[in-house]
């Protein structure tokens, strides 16, 4: 038995599937609120909120909005207002991205914990976001990233893994940050090292340009510098990194991917979640 004994996944995407599953596994008596999937042993699909009044722990998608603001189901979208009449008085959500309810619903005594927001949820899913870029990279490629030059934008949680496996793979990798301690991490990681003001300097030999850094830094001068056979994978959050209209106005190749954990690696995504969920309990 986990630390809880009742749960609620409501909508998302097949990491909260499998999220069901492992909770069921663990003992968790498990209601399912707008998925579509078959009902096992310590499973009930539920037609209604009414059915995950008694949930300890409700586990919402990551991000638990979609572009309509409404919480993704396999029945379209669930009002986020609709929700929060019944949830547990003194249960806890997990959500990501949670900042518009977590005021409303914590003066109900509901604690909202926004994973997205935990140190240790983000190093964890730092490893399934950076390997989903590889391939992602490796699937829309004539080439190997063996050889290749690869440029990672940012030195965060996800930068930091992703370029180490890029390295590991053979790839000639360069790491582009800010700050000057920064750069002297990346160096002593054994990677190469470019500071913002230098990147157009980078830019032009660049076969793979992966981009961790959540705010315009490829815009028009920048991309002015890519090669046009350069493959440009954006992992930053909305709006991302690149000006896409301008990018596909030059023919270079930017794909903006959100979510890469949940979509290509559910079950360890969904075990990361419960993993930070049961460390918040």
């Amino acid at each position: 038995m986990g630390v809880f004994s009742t749960a609620a996944v409501v909508g998302g995407d097949q990491r909260q599937h499998l999220l069901a599953f492992i909770l069921a596994a663990k003992g968790v008596r498990v209601r399912v609120f707008g998925l579509h999937m078959q009902p096992v042993t310590g499973i009930r699909c539920v037609d209604t909120l009414d059915e995950i009044e008694d949930a300890e722990a409700v586990f919402l998608p990551i991000p638990y909005r979609n572009a309509q603001g409404l919480i993704a189901t396999d029945h379209g979208g669930l009002p986020v207002e609709q929700l929060g009449r019944h949830l547990q008085k003194d249960g806890h959500v997990f959500l990501g991205r949670g900042d518009i309810v977590s005021n409303q619903w914590q003066d109900n005594g509901i604690r909202v914990v926004d994973l997205l927001m935990r140190e240790d949820f983000q190093v964890w899913n730092a490893v399934p976001s950076a390997e989903g870029a590889i391939h992602l990279a490796m699937a829309n490629a004539d080439v190997t990233l063996w050889r290749s030059h690869c440029l990672v934008l940012g030195y965060g949680r996800i930068g930091k893994v992703l370029a180490d496996r890029l390295s590991h793979l053979g790839a000639i990798v360069t790491v582009e940050a800010r700050k000057p301690e920064d750069i002297a991490r990346i160096e002593a990681d054994g990677h190469s090292a470019v500071a913002l003001p230098k990147l157009p300097e980078a830019l032009p030999n660049q076969r793979f340009i992966f981009n961790t850094v959540p705010h315009l830094i490829l815009d028009r001068p920048a991309l002015a510098c890519v090669d046009k056979e350069s493959l440009i994978i954006d992992l930053a959050s909305l709006p991302g990194g690149v000006d896409f209209d301008t990018a596909q106005e030059m023919g270079i190749t930017a794909r903006l991917e959100l979510g890469l954990p949940g979509r290509l690696s559910p079950r360890t995504a969904a075990e990361i979640v419960l993993q930070a969920a049961e460390a918040a309990w």
